[in-house]
């Protein structure tokens, strides 16, 4: 029953090979528009000085303590991060992508019309990690921005000084919140309105319809047994019988990667393919 504790899919996302010498700049394409920012709010938004609030497109950094929640680890060492990186009169260059939920312009940002991107310079230094949201997504910053987490992470860098996640360790409400984590895919089953990953303990994936394009091309019936690596917001949802507690939304399958053999132990990337 899909849903259940043990329904799941998986897939294949893209094999990225970088070496550091071979990462590029992430480099604006076309025209940007100049904006002045006020303040940064924590290590992947902005407040702008016209009063918008902005989000860095295609990263996630730790949360800061509010409304009484502990901050994450290294939350503040990227709200530190971050306001280094603007320029002395905090004059930013954007390109937009749109809202998301909380009405957070999303935008690519960079300090020169040139170049100077905020979420590739918080990504070197392993204090925000990458995320794939469609339709936000421009591929040509996904490749490099991938590069430069991979960098980070090659190195134990800030966030990737932690170990990875296991599903099996993960059971309770305070397990909620943006997660990379390492698991066996059970199962796998569909419904009308999604796809399903069942991952060993008490996590559940989920692909929902409006999203199933992006994975047309995956052979998501082969995954059952594979270790694999997922990245998303883990949500704690009221369950009965045997449902998983814990489910994470795949938007897209650069948020997926098949893991070798040789890396689960370990804080090495796996494999990523599309």
């Amino acid at each position: 029953m899909p849903g259940r504790h043990r329904s799941g899919i998986f897939v294949f996302a893209v094999l990225f090979f970088f070496t550091a010498t071979a990462i590029a700049d992430c480099l604006p394409s076309g025209p940007l528009e100049a904006v002045q920012v006020d303040t940064a709010s924590d290590g992947d938004s902005l407040r702008l000085r016209d009063g918008q609030r902005l989000r860095l497109l295609s990263i996630n950094a730790p949360e800061r303590a509010r409304d009484g929640k502990a901050g994450e680890d290294f939350a503040e060492q990227a709200h530190r991060a971050l306001i280094a990186l603007l320029p002395a009169n905090k004059r930013v260059y954007i390109r937009r992508h749109g809202s998301d939920r909380y009405q957070r312009l999303l935008a690519e940002v960079y300090t020169r019309p040139d170049g100077g991107h905020l979420g590739e310079a918080l990504l070197r230094q392993g204090l925000a990690r990458f995320i794939a949201v469609p339709p936000q997504l421009r591929q040509p910053d996904s490749r490099c921005l991938i590069a430069a987490e991979q960098q980070a992470r090659q190195n134990a860098l800030g966030l990737w000084s932690r170990p990875i996640a296991a599903a099996t360790d993960l059971s309770h409400p305070r397990d909620s919140g943006f997660k990379v984590i390492r698991g066996r895919v059970e199962k796998i089953s569909t419904s009308a309105t999604a796809i399903w990953v069942d991952l060993d303990g008490d996590v559940v994936l989920r692909i929902s319809k409006r999203d199933q394009s992006h994975f047309a091309d995956q052979p998501w019936q082969h995954w059952p047994g594979k270790e694999i690596e997922v990245r998303g917001w883990l949500r704690w949802r009221k369950t009965k019988g045997n449902f998983a507690p814990l489910k994470m939304d795949l938007r897209h399958p650069l948020m997926i990667e098949v893991l070798d053999p040789d890396t689960t132990g370990g804080t090495e990337s796996g494999r990523r393919t599309q």
